[in-house]
C-alpha cells in the first residue's frame, strides 16, 4: 500500500526514521541508482558522438550532395531510434524497480521540509538517457535541504 501510494504520507515506514536516518537511506539509494545509470552507460545511444565523427570523415569523402544528403538523413533517423529505445529501457526498469520507493522518499522529505517544495517533474517521466542520474541528483537535493534535527 505504500509503494503505491495508499498510506498517508505521514503513516509510511520512512516517516518513523530520523532526519539522519532519512537522509542516509536517501544517499545509499541515490547511490544505486547512479549505479543502474552507469550499468546501463553502455548502451548505443552513447556511441553517437564517434559514429557522427566516422560520418564527417566518411561526408568528406563523398562527392555527391544527394548521398551527403541520405547519409545525414540515415544517421539522424538511427540516432533518433538509438534515443528512444534507450529512454524506453531506462523508463522500463525505472517503472519496474525504483520508481514507487524513490516517490515514497521523495514525499517524506518534501513534507518534512521547512519551507515546501513543489517536487520535480523528473520524477514521473523519463525523458533523457540521465534521468536516473537526475533523479538521485534531486533526492540528494532534498536531503541536503532537510533541517540537521528532527523538529520533535
Amino acid at each position: 500500500k505504500e509503494r503505491l501510494g495508499l498510506v498517508p504520507s505521514d503513516k509510511t515506514s520512512y516517516a518513523k526514521l530520523t532526519i539522519s536516518e532519512l537522509k542516509a537511506e536517501v544517499t545509499q539509494y541515490a547511490a544505486k541508482l547512479k549505479e543502474a545509470s552507469s550499468y546501463l552507460d553502455n548502451g548505443e545511444i552513447f556511441r553517437i558522438p564517434a559514429k557522427r565523427q566516422e560520418l564527417e570523415k566518411t561526408l568528406a569523402r563523398t562527392d555527391s550532395p544527394e548521398e551527403r544528403d541520405r547519409l545525414e538523413q540515415e544517421f539522424w533517423a538511427k540516432a533518433a531510434y538509438f534515443n528512444a529505445v534507450e529512454i524506453r529501457m531506462r523508463t522500463d526498469l525505472y517503472e519496474q524497480e525504483y520508481k514507487p520507493k524513490v516517490i515514497t522518499l521523495r514525499d517524506e522529505m518534501v513534507r518534512r521540509l521547512p519551507v515546501k517544495t513543489l517536487p520535480s517533474a523528473i520524477y514521473d517521466r523519463l525523458v533523457s538517457p540521465t534521468a536516473l542520474d537526475d533523479i538521485a541528483v534531486d533526492l540528494e537535493r532534498l536531503a541536503a535541504l532537510l533541517p540537521e534535527r528532527d523538529s520533535k
